[in-house]
């Protein structure tokens, strides 16, 4: 991540994310999630900053790295075999406008306390532009940004997940796993 984004540190989430379709025999497995089949952005204003936050935990240069610029990236990549059932789809960052998204609450309960996680949706704008890679291999990674505090930039990629029907009724349900990682530059 360094060498590619040219950060001078970079901290990964201590989690992942493993996500099976809803073709899966592995579907709402204990420990996997499904893919998100809404336009969304997975770290808000708020979110973003915190999550930055709380991956660094007790580093004594954590204020001081915070006050500079970061970014928040997802590292995603296909499990299954090609060609996917569900394949993940972005959205050119430059072609979506502030405006264009909305904050929104995930609200995931769990046994010992409901946990509330503040996201961006997109609303629809013909000037969105999406892309999506078919038939993904394993071997092949995507690397977005989730958060950025550079307003100069492209600050987030929209994503979601859609049924691709080019893959056809005996494609391989999808499986895939992402990696969350924050990024720190001077």
């Amino acid at each position: 991540m360094r060498a590619v984004t040219g950060a001078h540190k970079v901290v990964a989430s201590k989690t992942w994310v493993h996500r099976h379709s809803d073709r899966s025999k592995r579907f709402g497995e204990a420990g996997t999630t499904y893919p998100g089949r809404y336009a969304h952005i997975d770290y808000s204003d708020e979110s973003g900053p915190a999550a930055a936050r709380q991956w660094l935990g007790e580093d004594p240069d954590a204020e001081a790295l915070l006050r500079g610029r970061f970014a928040i990236f997802n590292l995603w990549r296909a499990l299954s075999p090609p060609p996917q059932d569900c394949p993940l789809c972005m959205a050119d960052a430059t072609t979506v406008e502030a405006h264009d998204l909305v904050v929104s609450h995930i609200v995931l309960p769990a046994p010992d306390r409901e946990m509330r996680i503040q996201t961006n949706m997109v609303a629809f704008n013909p000037r969105h532009r999406w892309v999506y890679f078919s038939d993904m291999h394993r071997d092949e990674l995507l690397l977005f940004r989730g958060y950025d505090t550079d307003p100069g930039r492209s600050r987030r990629v929209p994503h979601t997940a859609f049924d691709d029907p080019s893959a056809g009724d005996d494609a391989p349900p999808r499986e895939s796993i992402d990696i969350r990682c924050v990024a720190f530059f001077d």
